[in-house]
């Protein structure tokens, strides 16, 4: 009998999604599954939907807790997690019929620690269509091998963008260890686990199927500026640029340093459109501190320039941004 699969899904506030969601993993075509629903202080309807699908179906299993965060919540889902295997998605998207049997069957046909499904955004209305026209010709789907060093290769390559989330990605239990969500962390928590994870020198296959369809939910945690948001995205940034670099990774180490600059910019260009001095203040002093750090001096002249002009001489930095000179 093939082994249990664990779909984690934390909860907050996708009364409108959470049923499409729900129903996209009872329909999958792998029958050895469980899932996990964790509300994480809904105020909406989220908690009756969940409460409904656990009576339907013995495959879910309802925990609920006061609003902690979504680290929180896919911690608490690991802890009660009966799998072999972990499979993760946010409520607001949902997967192809065969994404688990997919997933797994890379997992154990080439004895891989991770197996990732590539994904797409799409609208509400294509979403629709995907869903309703979804075929299976019972043939493995095309995927692509990679070894550990070629994952941290990836994680730096920002086109490949499907390694710095979590959503649509099966890991084994075995190698997870005690490695588990930062929940003092908001907002590129699900990058840094990834990357961690990768740490343990894994492997994993890229299903060559963009079979877990993403959501744009703008009233999700990742599109609310707050004072700490910046920060968390560059520390998370900074930290893994720190380990390129021990690790003797310089051009991955150069591509975080650059996202890194990239934030800090688009943050103060932000906290400046909403006239909050508090923000701009403290993005300017963490620039500062970027400045007297030895790969900065290793960036380009460009990419040092543009970073030097943001911050002293703003209306020039925004006049070149509006007219696309940057």
């Amino acid at each position: 009998m093939k082994e249990l699969v664990s779909v984690i899904i934390p909860v907050y506030n996708t009364e409108k999604y959470l049923e499409a969601c729900v129903c996209s993993v009872l329909g999958q075509s792998y029958e050895n599954f469980e899932v996990i629903l964790i509300n994480d202080g809904s105020t909406d309807q989220s908690v009756e939907i969940c409460k409904k699908f656990e009576k339907k179906s013995e495959k879910i299993r309802f925990f609920s807790q006061e609003n902690k965060g979504v680290s929180a919540a896919r911690n608490v889902g690991i802890h009660y997690a009966k799998g072999q295997y972990l499979f993760f998605m946010d409520s607001d998207d949902v997967i192809h019929r065969d994404t688990l049997q997919a997933l797994y069957c890379i997992i154990k046909k080439e004895k891989v620690e991770m197996a990732v499904a590539k994904y797409i955004q799409l609208s509400d209305k294509a979403l629709r269509e995907v869903i309703k026209d979804e075929l299976t010709d019972n043939i493995m789907p095309q995927y692509l091998l990679l070894d550990n060093v070629t994952l941290f290769n990836w994680m730096s390559s920002f086109n490949k963008w499907m390694l710095a989330g979590i959503g649509g990605k099966m890991i084994s239990v075995d190698e997870l260890g005690t490695l588990r969500f930062q929940e003092n962390l908001a907002h590129g928590e699900d990058t840094l686990f990834v990357y961690q994870y990768i740490q343990k020198g894994i492997s994993a296959g890229i299903l060559r199927k963009s079979w877990y369809y993403y959501r744009k939910n703008e009233q999700s945690a990742s599109h609310i500026f707050n004072t700490n948001q910046y920060l968390e995205h560059i520390n998370v940034c900074k930290y893994i640029r720190n380990c390129e670099i021990q690790s003797k990774r310089i051009e991955n180490a150069l591509v975080w340093e650059g996202m890194c600059l990239q934030l800090l910019e688009r943050y103060y260009v932000q906290a400046k459109q909403e006239k909050n001095p508090q923000i701009c203040t403290c993005i300017k002093e963490t620039a500062n501190m970027y400045k007297r750090e030895y790969i900065f001096n290793k960036m380009s002249k460009r990419k040092r320039l543009l970073f030097y002009i943001c911050f002293t001489c703003y209306p020039i930095y925004y006049f070149k941004l509006k007219v696309g000179h940057y």
